[in-house]
């Protein structure tokens, strides 16, 4: 058995060992907290549960986001309840229940969507359109009506 398959394994496999190496993957470094918080703040967005709001999560940035790092790295992370808001549907149908988690909770869950996004777009097929950054569906759209997409056989 070679060191690289037993590395493979020990990474796929289960265990211990396999979710922290997915841990120190993910959170392998601590400036990927702040790029997280750049984005997540320029995407503005109410206060969670904890009632914390952009400013007060960056009038202590550094604590802040050494906590998610510490938790995250060390497998205690555990995202906190969100907060429900209702919202009205449009053309006054009702309404319906939006879900907002706490900044440190989006903070994190973007660190996590980075680590994905590099470790798995490159996989993706060029004319995939869905859940990927700076795709949307009206790309697919104008895709579809340009020929582009499209195959003989």
């Amino acid at each position: 058995m070679s060191i690289r398959s037993t590395g493979a394994r020990r990474v796929l496999g289960g265990g211990e060992a396999t979710a922290r190496a997915r841990r120190q993957a993910v959170c392998d470094s601590q400036g990927d907290g702040l790029e997280a918080w750049r984005r997540s703040k320029a995407n503005k967005g109410a206060a969670g549960v904890d009632g914390q709001d952009l400013e007060e999560f960056e009038a202590d940035l550094g604590s802040n986001l050494y906590k998610i790092w510490n938790r995250m790295s060390s497998g205690s992370y555990f995202p906190p309840p969100v907060k429900a808001v209702e919202i009205p549907k449009p053309h006054g149908g009702g309404v319906r229940m939006l879900g907002v988690p706490t900044i440190a909770d989006r903070v994190a869950q973007t660190v996590v969507a980075m680590h994905l996004e590099q470790r798995a777009d490159h996989r993706f097929h060029p004319d995939s359109y869905g859940y990927r950054p700076g795709r949307s569906a009206h790309d697919a759209l104008a895709t579809c009506r340009s020929g582009a997409g499209r195959t003989t056989g």
